[in-house]
């Protein structure tokens, strides 16, 4: 019976040994799994803190430096044709779909033709790291190449904000003009070839400018402005295109200063304000002058302080004439050089120049001229007519055109054309 018992008692040894034997192996065995699965989660983590930590100083840099990147394509792949990017576009249409030319900043972006060329620039501020460029693309045989990158150019070293406001093509030259407000602005030509790779010249500084050509040479007008304040700015430029010469500056402070009243081709007409009064709201007008810009002689008067009459609020400019308007209608005729004294301004047709744009319209075929919007003074027979309707200017200010508009004027291919 004892050794029954011995025997039952090993055989329970025995059993317990393996069960636990067989528990601590399954424990090792998770344990091991465990492990495992911790290291490479540990190594994931490891791996992804990598990432953020990249990823948070790459886009600390970018804001302490405002790098905006652009990820829009501007010249996609044959696999990217199907999903052109949004916003308004120039596309080309191909055997395998339609294919990204130039995707515009905005509706404004400047846009020029030149032979086979096109010359394409954003009209906004730029930033760093994407300033003022212009991008020449040939329609026939697709090679697309920046000529003109602010970047690059000695006199605007380190200024990024410009954007290209006006481009002209002149005598076989592209004229680049850069403006901003409130900073530098200048003029830039380089000539036109069928490899476009000349070089990009430097002719002057001036804000905001815009470059013309008349039969003595290149002009260049310039400005800047702010509330009531504002500024013009004049200059001839070299023969050689290789400077600029300041003729006339004219800025109006406020209604206290110069004003612009009429330009002709290259003559400018100029009216001085000074105000009355310290408390004045608006000048009047003390003498008006004309400046030739290739006259070498400078500028000529008008009408000066002796022959100006009283209380002049509002001077308007036309082609052989001007209109005076203070106490009295007067007319000027600048081939006769006659002032003469047309109406008495009575409280229903006088205006404030500050609250109300007066001399809206003259009608030279008509004989007639709206110095407000209700009242139309007949120049021969000197009678004024309340009108029915209100009397609106004989050309409205015509908003710039936008991208579309400029695409649809030029000559290009069929397979050429905007969307947006």
């Amino acid at each position: 019976m004892d050794e029954l018992q011995n025997n039952n008692c090993s055989g329970n040894h025995k059993g317990l040994i393996i069960t636990l034997s067989s528990v601590c192996g399954i424990l090792l065995l998770a344990f091991i799994v465990f492990g495992v699965v911790v290291f490479f989660e540990m190594n994931n983590l490891k791996e992804k803190n990598r990432f953020l930590s990249e990823y948070i100083v790459d886009n600390s840099i970018l804001d302490s430096e405002k790098i905006i990147v652009d990820t829009k394509p501007t010249n996609p792949s044959v696999d990217e044709l199907s999903q052109l990017p949004e916003g308004p576009k120039l596309v080309k249409k191909t055997d395998d779909g339609e294919e990204l030319v130039f995707l515009f900043r905005n509706d404004y972006d400047n846009v020029l033709m030149w032979d086979q060329w096109l010359f394409v620039a954003g009209n906004n501020y730029g930033k760093k790291g994407d300033v003022a460029k212009v991008k020449a693309y040939n329609i026939e045989t697709g090679e697309n190449k920046i000529i003109f990158d602010l970047n690059e150019t000695e006199d605007f070293k380190g200024q990024v904000a410009q954007y290209v406001n006006n481009m002209d093509v002149i005598d076989g030259k592209l004229f680049i003009s850069l403006g901003g407000y409130l900073m530098d602005g200048g003029v830039f030509y380089m000539d036109l070839t069928d490899e476009m790779d000349d070089e990009i010249n430097f002719i002057g500084k001036v804000p905001n400018p815009a470059i013309h050509k008349v039969d003595q040479g290149y002009f260049v007008i310039g400005g800047e402005g702010d509330a009531c304040w504002s500024k013009m700015e004049i200059y001839t430029v070299a023969k050689d295109l290789s400077s600029l010469g300041k003729v006339l500056e004219i800025e109006d402070m406020c209604g206290d200063g110069q004003q612009l009243i009429y330009r002709d081709g290259q003559r400018f007409i100029v009216g001085a304000l000074e105000k009355e009064a310290e408390e004045a709201q608006y000048g009047v007008f003390t003498q008006v002058g004309v400046q030739e810009l290739f006259e070498s002689h400078g500028a000529g008067s008008l009408l000066n302080e002796d022959q100006m009459p009283a209380g002049i609020g509002q001077i308007k400019g036309f082609e052989d004439r001007m209109f005076l308007v203070g106490d009295w209608l007067y007319e000027y005729t600048y081939a006769t050089d006659k002032l003469e004294k047309i109406v008495e301004m009575t409280e229903e047709t006088e205006f404030k120049p500050w609250e109300k744009w007066g001399l809206y319209s003259f009608d030279k075929k008509k004989n007639t001229l709206c110095f407000n919007e209700n009242y139309q003074l007949n120049l021969a027979t000197k009678l004024v007519t309340k009108m029915a309707d209100k009397c609106y200017p004989l050309t409205l200010d015509a908003s710039p055109p936008k991208i579309e508009e400029k695409i649809e004027a030029l000559d290009l291919p069929e397979q050429y054309y905007y969307k947006k």
